[in-house]
C-alpha cells in the first residue's frame, strides 16, 4: 500500500504531460518509432488497479 501511496503523491508532483508520460513509459529504450507504450499504464489496467 505504501508503494501505492508514493507512486499517486509522485504523480501529483509532475508539473506537465511529458513528466507524467516520462514516469508512466518506464523504459525509454524500449518506444517504438517515437510513440509512448505506457506500459505502467496498461499493467494497472490489466491488474485492475484503480488508485
Amino acid at each position: 500500500m505504501q508503494c501505492k501511496d508514493f507512486v499517486v503523491g509522485l504523480l501529483d508532483l509532475c508539473r506537465n504531460t511529458e513528466e507524467v508520460e516520462a514516469i508512466l513509459n518506464g523504459d525509454t529504450d524500449s518506444e517504438i518509432s517515437g510513440r509512448p507504450n505506457l506500459i505502467r499504464l496498461k499493467m494497472a489496467i490489466k491488474y485492475e488497479v484503480k488508485k
